[in-house]
């Protein structure tokens, strides 16, 4: 794999309903401030996807929705507001803004509000969308909705956090079993297997260029045509300037007096 700048790493993720649920159901929040932190990727969410999972009557939302909450609340998930649009564009945020919402009511002709207002604001901002809806894809493909640059699964954020040594194979077994015993769908082509097991069938939407890839399937639907390869952030070393001695130099221990 072609090596990758940590500086071209996207600067946020555009996070739709299902997906969110998904990490949440599998008690993973923590996994989007490790995509911050290492990675430099802010999770944000449109309006339109709050209103999604914080509907009454969801299935299962006593098993995410304060995760949600908590995510919100700590920053893990910024929602997609004009006031920190800045952040990410160069463009004037309020035209920006105004952009997002009217390309995502127009999408939302054909697909959910959620959907449509990340496929918007992936497509305006050049982002990826995490978004597990194959569906979507499809219509996307057959309609006039413009598809953002990447569109990755849940899935695929387990896997990234696998391949980076993160998350053990058990780890990932467990989360896949959670979400199974919560009904909610995995993709296709490891839903009969362990995790382990869907490995040599699945491709990975999302890689990190230093570690081996562990998912080696091949592309099978639309949005696999698009891989997103990703680096670590390089943590400055601390330096001792003062005395002009680098974090890397070795430094005598100080002798006894006499």
């Amino acid at each position: 794999m072609a090596a990758t700048d940590s500086s071209q790493n996207p600067g946020i993720l555009i996070c739709d309903t299902d997906a969110l649920i998904q990490i949440f159901i599998a008690r993973q929040g923590e996994l989007l401030k490790r995509l911050k932190r290492r990675y430099g990727i802010q999770p944000v969410i449109p309006e339109a996807v709050e209103g999604e999972i914080t509907r009454r009557g969801l299935r299962n939302s006593s098993m995410f929705v304060a995760g949600f909450k908590k995510a919100l609340e700590n920053g893990a998930l910024l929602l997609l507001e004009e006031r920190i649009l800045g952040g990410f564009t160069s463009n004037d945020p309020h035209s920006t803004y105004i952009t997002i919402q009217l390309m995502g009511q127009k999408n939302a002709i054909n697909i959910g509000s959620g959907e449509a207002h990340a496929y918007a604001a992936g497509v305006v901002l050049r982002a990826p969308v995490l978004s597990n809806d194959a569906k979507a894809v499809l219509i996307a493909d057959r309609s006039d909705i413009k598809r953002p640059p990447h569109i990755l699964r849940a899935y695929d954020v387990f896997m990234l956090f696998h391949q980076n040594e993160e998350l053990d194979e058990r780890d990932c077994d467990r989360i896949r079993q959670a979400l199974l015993h919560a009904g909610e769908a995995l993709p296709f082509q490891v839903r009969n297997k362990s995790y382990g097991g869907g490995l040599p069938h699945i491709f990975p939407r999302l890689v990190d260029d230093a570690y081996p890839v562990l998912a080696t399937g091949t592309p099978g639907e639309l949005a696999d045509l698009e891989q997103l390869v990703i680096r670590t952030i390089p943590r400055p070393q601390p330096q001792l300037a003062a005395d002009g001695i680098s974090d890397g130099d070795a430094v005598d221990p100080p002798q006894p007096s006499n």
